[in-house]
């Protein structure tokens, strides 16, 4: 884990955007997989349920922790330019040479390509979004832990791990703040996936699960910003 913080700049901020967003399904690898989660999202509408779900769950974590005050969804993709850069942004998440599937928000573009954006274009959205700063985020969901009964009955929590976090504003050239590899706690809350041979029973209790899992790496990414980070 590497983490760039600009405390003075950072204290500054009381008002921010989240901009660009995704998160990447792993599928397999060592506590680096999500297994059979996509048994509760099948439709293109379900998916991207979801991806809202943990959009909305990331900004009322940080804001809670914080102090600031998160533009809300909406206000986020009802706004022209944003929209204009959203249509050029659009499908283009990081590429990966390891197996999954990238859970997209309707609406909130992919981190890197926003993350990409001249500092011009950034700034300009600052200012149309009237924030302070505005925040990219791309992540790795991948299950906590595990439990089986008689190896057919399993229990599943899952964790997240944020890829990039970055954060800009308009008085920096740079991040203010830059945290990669963060890796977030198992929720302790009594969230588990009850499956039967890897199928799921209770899909609602999976996407609670997932729900609480962006709340706590949130929470992890709060108490590294407040440390100041490291060099």
């Amino acid at each position: 884990m590497s983490a760039s913080i600009n405390t003075e700049q950072v204290n500054s901020i009381n008002r921010v955007a989240i901009v660009g967003f995704d998160t990447f399904k792993m599928s397999s690898g060592e506590g680096l997989s999500i297994g059979a989660i996509m048994d509760m999202t099948k439709s293109k509408e379900s998916i991207s349920n979801l991806g809202e779900k943990f959009y909305i769950a990331l900004g009322d974590q940080l804001g809670k922790e914080m102090g600031w005050q998160v533009l809300s969804i909406d206000s986020v993709k009802g706004n022209p330019y944003y929209q204009e850069l959203y249509q050029s942004a659009r499908g283009k998440t990081k590429t990966r040479l390891i197996n999954g599937r990238s859970v997209t928000t309707e609406g909130i573009a992919p981190a890197k390509p926003m993350r990409e954006l001249t500092k011009a274009q950034k700034d300009k959205l600052i200012k149309s979004l009237n924030v302070d700063s505005i925040i990219f985020m791309d992540s790795l969901l991948a299950p906590g832990k595990t439990s089986s009964i008689m190896g057919t009955f399993s229990f599943e929590k899952y964790r997240v791990t944020v890829d990039t976090f970055t954060m800009h504003n308009i008085a920096s050239n740079t991040p203010i703040i830059e945290i990669k590899r963060k890796v977030g706690d198992t929720p302790d809350k009594v969230r588990s996936n009850f499956s039967i041979a890897g199928f799921s029973t209770n899909p609602s209790q999976k996407e609670i699960g997932l729900v609480y899992a962006i709340k706590e790496v949130a929470k992890a990414l709060a108490e590294e910003i407040k440390k100041g980070g490291n060099q």
